[in-house]
Parts: structure tokens; sequence; C-alpha cells
């Protein structure tokens, strides 16, 4: 019995389509929530790894099944086009069966306003789907008609014509254990203090006041909401300059060979009510105001001004 490619083209788009659609729905926020959403607490923009992952598994989706339901007709499409154009066609038919069912969990679940949202942002999935599903039907018809032009073995063309159909779910599963790790490998940057801090909303001010207590004295205080810190975080490291001169611990005041003292002798810590003391002369306001820059470092590369006071 004959069978008919439109049918089945669009049989292949239409479970493909939900079953995307039942991973966006089910699948995706849940590995967002458990597995990325401190990361983002930390830093906002390392969203688009999760984004990008999503984008490559669904890229190679579509090349495998477009290539599956291709190779499943082969003996019934005359030519390269007429497989291509059932690759446009099916994944338009995945990307809208896609679409529809997305948009009807969001306007039963979330309203109008995520409903809105995901239209703005569904063309991409739509221009993938097309795309590389034309793009795996191509291949697979030029492979399975290049095997019919060669002198090899039937054998051996029927193991050619798998080739693409073998090697796209290796390379699935392997970008599907990418997605799982990835999360344990931002997350050992952001501790070795490779990645920095960068929340999407303003960042906390430690600095509680600076009062000078004495002619050559300055207290500086600070205020730490543990919990409203990221928890991911790596605690801050800060430094305290007076007059362009480093007067963040004894150890930099030393090396400096300066006259000045700093209690504690480790500097000003990451914690709630932790203070510091300066004294010396490089504090003093005898001959003109003292000004001290303080300053905080999350990652080995960025450090970001917290306070600048005329004292």
């Amino acid at each position: 019995m004959k069978r008919k490619p439109l049918a089945i083209t669009t049989t292949s788009g239409i479970l493909s389509g939900a079953a995307v659609a039942l991973l966006f729905i089910f699948f995706i926020p849940h590995i967002t929530k458990t597995m990325w959403e401190k990361i983002f607490e930390y830093n906002w923009s390392l969203q688009w790894i999760p984004l990008y992952e999503g984008y490559l598994l669904y890229i190679l989706f579509m090349l495998f099944v477009s290539a599956l339901t291709i190779h499943h007709l082969r003996a019934e499409i005359p030519s390269l086009e007429i497989a291509s154009a059932l690759g446009i066609y099916y994944g338009i038919v995945s990307s809208l069966a896609t679409t529809v069912l997305m948009m009807m969990n969001l306007q039963l679940t979330k309203g109008f306003i995520y409903l809105m949202f995901y239209l703005e942002t569904a063309l991409p999935l739509v221009c993938i789907a097309i795309i590389f599903g034309a793009l795996g039907a191509g291949i697979q018809y030029w492979i399975c008609t290049r095997d019919g032009d060669s002198k090899d073995s039937p054998g051996s063309q029927v193991l050619h014509s798998r080739i693409l159909l073998g090697v796209l779910p290796v390379v699935f599963i392997l970008v599907l254990f990418l997605v799982f790790i990835s999360p344990d490998i931002v997350v050992s940057g952001i501790r070795s203090g490779d990645i920095d801090w960068n929340p999407c909303c303003e960042r906390m001010d430690f600095i509680d006041k600076i009062d000078r207590t004495g002619t050559d004295s300055i207290s500086i205080s600070m205020k730490a909401d543990q919990d409203k810190y990221p928890e991911l975080a790596p605690r801050p490291v800060f430094f305290i300059s007076v007059n362009g001169k480093d007067l963040s611990n004894m150890s930099s005041i030393r090396a400096q060979g300066l006259a000045d003292t700093i209690d504690p002798l480790e500097g000003l810590l990451f914690a709630d009510q932790s203070s510091v003391i300066l004294k010396g002369p490089d504090v003093s306001n005898s001959s003109g105001p003292c000004y001290v820059n303080i300053s905080e470092k999350f990652s080995k590369r960025a450090v970001r001004p917290l306070a600048n006071y005329r004292v």
C-alpha cells in the first residue's frame, strides 16, 4: 500500500510539536527552578546559557525527526526539492503545534500578558523549525539517493542511509548531558571567583556609616543582611583607600611603610555590624579633609566602588 507523504509528515509534525510543547510546559520550568534559579539571582546575564542549550537541543530534534520522516518516505519522494518542501512543511506544522499548545497552556495558567510575551518570543522557534526541518530532510534524502546511485552492496547502502539518524541522537544525548552539568560548572566558576556578581536589581549597599572619631581617626561600619545575600555568591573583599593610599589591612599598610594602623588588623570583614577604626597621620584632618574610597571585590577581575566620602 502506497503511503501518503503529506499525511505522514503532518502526523510527524504534530507529534513532535506536541512533544516539544510538553517539554516547555513541564520539563524546562523544573530545570530552570531547581538548577538555575540561584545562579540567575547571582548573575542574571547567565540566562543565555540554558537558552542557547535549549535552542541547540531543538535544532538537533528538528534535524532528527525531519530526517527520520524522509527516511521512511524515501520511496515516495521523487526529488530533492520535494524532500526539502516536505521538510519545510514539517517545520511549519511542528512549530505551529508547539505554539498552539503553549498558547493554550499560558492562557489557562498565566493570562493574556504572558500569552502576548510568548508570541513575541515564538518567532525564533518557528524559524529554527522551518530551516532545520528542511535541512534535515534535504540531507537525509541526499544520503538515500547517493546510496541508491552507488555501487556498494545493499547492506552497505542501508548503513549509509542511517548514518545521520544514528549520529544525531548521540549528539543530542551529549548536549543533554551538558545541560545537566552546566549549572555545576557555572557554580564552580562563581565560587572560584571567575564569574562576577551581576544581579538584575540594584546591588546591596554594605556601608552603613563613616564617622570621624578624632583628629587622626576614622570609624567605618557596615551592614550585611545575610538573608538577602545571594547564596552562591562568594564573600566580598573590601578595599579602603584614604587620599589614594591603601589602608585596607595592616599588611598593605606595612608594605607601604606607613605609620597608620587599622583595627582589626585584617580590615573590614563581611558581617553585619562589622567595623574598622583607622588611625594615623594619613587619616588626620589637621592639614585638610580626607577622601575615603571603599570598594568591593567579588571575582578575580571586577572591583566595584562602594562609597566615596569626604571626612
